[in-house]
């Protein structure tokens, strides 16, 4: 049972992985707001002063976690921290950019940056948690 659940862990992973580089591409060269909502990626837009650089910044959030995933694959160390640490600094910026929007949202009485602002949060937590919980039931002990 245990190597079922390495198993599953490790493909899921991967699938998560490829699933934010996917739409992080989509997302840099379509000019449809509605990828906004599936991209993981999307709440760093919402940040004006993120907002500059957020092409190469996708990036540097999803390319890294697929070199770590390839990294555990050959059971190299260092894999687990090139995936675990851009997630951990994605779910801290998403609490931070939605806490001060939903701020601002409800100073200015504005509902639908409201809910802007929750969707992309919501959208980058469901692929932030998961992948931090495949890696864990991946590789446990590294």
């Amino acid at each position: 049972m245990n190597i079922k659940k390495r198993r599953l862990g490790k493909w899921l992973l991967l699938a998560v992985l490829l699933y934010c580089l996917l739409t992080a591409v989509i997302l840099q060269f379509t000019d449809s707001h509605l990828i906004l909502y599936f991209c993981p990626y999307s709440v760093l837009f919402n940040s004006s002063f993120l907002a500059p650089c957020f092409g190469w910044l996708m990036y540097v959030f999803a390319l890294p976690p697929l070199a770590g995933w390839l990294l555990l694959l050959w059971d190299k160390s260092p894999g687990k921290l090139l995936v675990s640490v851009p997630f951990v600094v994605l779910i801290a910026l998403n609490v931070l950019i939605t806490a001060m929007y939903l701020i601002l949202s409800l100073g200015s009485w504005s509902p639908g940056l409201l809910q802007h602002s929750l969707l992309t949060g919501f959208v980058s937590l469901l692929a932030s948690v998961p992948a931090l919980v495949m890696l864990h039931l991946w590789k446990p002990k590294i």
